[in-house]
């Protein structure tokens, strides 16, 4: 990076620890573009790659007091980018798994009768959420619709959607605590 730009995003950072929206958004735009590109790459998922960018813009405001003391801003973005987006795509994996894994129980220890018992009682549970947990839970797990794009359907931000979907696993997980050891490990990892 050019002497230049390196003072520039010194000048930034430190105005940026010191609350200055303005310098911020001047370092949001700086690196937004290339922090895309290196997360699409890393995910092939153009809303993922969006909810991350935002997701860590949003961590760095939130840390902002401790950015005069980062030395390169650039390799500390880029890791922060990178971690976030192996934790998406480890839970994501997970949810997968646990997802086959209640769509096709294997036959051999599955007792049909207590997997459509367990089933009814998660989806009950589903039913009994709060309107706007459900349409959240619903458009995430069922429809597979990213945070993002939950919030420009409903109208709502990205931090509400993660509320509500923070709240629905917490009653799901609480209304479904008495079923099979099975579902409450599923519960568990939702």
């Amino acid at each position: 990076m050019p002497d230049q730009l390196l003072q520039t995003e010194s000048y930034l950072l430190h105005q940026t620890a010191i609350g200055n929206t303005d310098a911020f958004a001047a370092l949001f735009h700086l690196h937004r573009d290339k922090l895309y590109s290196f997360i699409l790459g890393m995910s092939d998922s153009v809303a993922q790659a969006e909810d991350v960018v935002q997701d860590v813009f949003l961590k760095v405001w939130e840390l902002r007091a401790q950015l005069s003391t980062i030395n390169n801003f650039s390799s500390y973005l880029f890791r922060m980018s990178h971690n976030h987006c192996l934790n998406i795509l480890k839970r994501k994996a997970k949810e997968a798994a646990i997802l086959s894994g209640i769509s096709t129980p294997s036959r051999s220890t599955a007792d049909p009768v207590l997997y459509r018992e367990t089933e009814q009682q998660v989806r009950n549970a589903i039913a009994d959420l709060p309107s706007q947990q459900k349409l959240v839970f619903t458009l995430s797990r069922e429809i597979g619709l990213s945070q993002q794009e939950i919030s420009e359907r409903l109208h709502i931000t990205v931090p509400t959607v993660k509320s509500h979907m923070t709240q629905a696993l917490r009653f799901l997980r609480e209304h479904c605590k008495d079923v099979s050891p099975f579902i409450k490990s599923i519960l568990f990892f939702l």
